[in-house]
């Protein structure tokens, strides 16, 4: 069933959240200003979708479980962020570039902390923002340590475009330098996508598994093919001690 829905899906989850309890169908409709036969209709599909459950009172209802799942992800996500911080802001503090902190969630990475140095290049990404697996030393740290078996689904069902010159397009090219970023622990990107803007990233383990990456960013007069051995050294210092961090928490 089609709907108008992101909007009206988020004024009944508020209508929820601001009430503090169970509502019944002819409340929903009522104060949504709808006919109950619309609101039957969103309870079912929301209901369907895990976000809305039946209350123990009958005829009522209640936020479903599904809102576990996000939450869990919104505490990981603000527990990585204010561990990561200080680690971000000395590496930052050392060379005066941006430090950006992602997690991957499907085909992308999105940054969930930036610290920004205003010496030179600005890095005119924000918190929030996505870039896919493929290119730029942050996201292909995610890439690189996925499994083989979703290594070769994500190639096999991703065009591999161009954003500049130096973006990867070639499957062969892609493997080989996710190889390298396995061996060296860092990745390295070269104006993949942001035209002028370097970086060098590392993965931060938790549980043995890759949670997050963390990457110097700055402009290629800076981060380049002689720099990124000294810069991949404290790059990769501060995932380790983020990745010890979070092993105590």
């Amino acid at each position: 069933m089609k709907f108008n829905t992101l909007a009206k899906a988020i004024e009944i989850f508020d209508l929820f959240l601001s009430s503090r309890k169970p509502l019944e169908v002819h409340e929903l409709a009522a104060s949504l200003k709808m006919p109950k036969s619309t609101a039957y209709a969103y309870i079912a599909f929301l209901k369907d979708k895990g976000f809305l459950q039946p209350a123990d009172q009958e005829g009522k209802y209640k936020l479903g479980l599904k809102f576990l799942d996000y939450a869990s992800v919104i505490r990981n996500q603000i527990q990585m962020t204010s561990v990561a911080l200080p680690y971000m802001q000395e590496l930052g503090g050392q060379f005066k570039d941006t430090v950006i902190l992602t997690v991957r969630n499907g085909g992308y990475s999105y940054i969930v902390e930036k610290v920004e140095h205003d010496v030179g290049l600005v890095y005119m990404r924000n918190i929030g923002d996505r870039r896919p697996l493929y290119c730029g030393a942050s996201s292909k740290i995610h890439l690189a340590y996925m499994g083989h078996q979703e290594i070769e689904q994500y190639l096999k069902h991703t065009k591999l475009t161009a954003y500049t010159d130096y973006t990867i397009t070639t499957n062969d090219k892609l493997l080989e330098d996710l190889e390298r970023i396995r061996s060296r622990r860092y990745a390295f990107s070269n104006q993949e996508i942001d035209s002028g803007a370097s970086g060098v990233a590392a993965p931060i383990f938790d549980k043995g598994k890759v949670v997050a990456s963390v990457c110097l960013v700055g402009p290629g007069n800076r981060i380049n093919s002689q720099t990124q051995n000294e810069i991949a050294i404290a790059v990769k210092r501060c995932a380790e001690a983020i990745s010890r961090k979070l092993g105590r928490n």
